[in-house]
């Protein structure tokens, strides 16, 4: 039950919604942050990528982030755009 609320937090708290499941798969603190914010990056790339319908939450989530991640997402960005 409790970790049904955790996620429910963060899907309401951070726009992210993952399996109940990731709360018994990383149960250390530090290891769900990590894979929290590999989701959330993930995901922000891929709406990148596809155009993202909806503007206001992408510039949401990117506001939210710490400036040093803003730049590593736009230098692989570029990279990407390189190739």
């Amino acid at each position: 039950m409790l970790a049904m609320k955790l996620m429910a937090r963060v899907e309401s708290e951070l726009s992210v919604g993952m399996p109940v499941r990731a709360v018994f798969d990383y149960p250390r603190l530090q290891d769900f942050a990590c894979h929290l914010e590999q989701v959330r990056q993930s995901r922000l790339l891929s709406e990148l990528e596809a155009g993202g319908d909806d503007l206001a939450q992408m510039l949401e989530q990117v506001t939210s982030m710490p400036d040093s991640e803003v730049e590593r997402l736009m230098r692989e960005l570029r990279k990407e755009a390189a190739l």
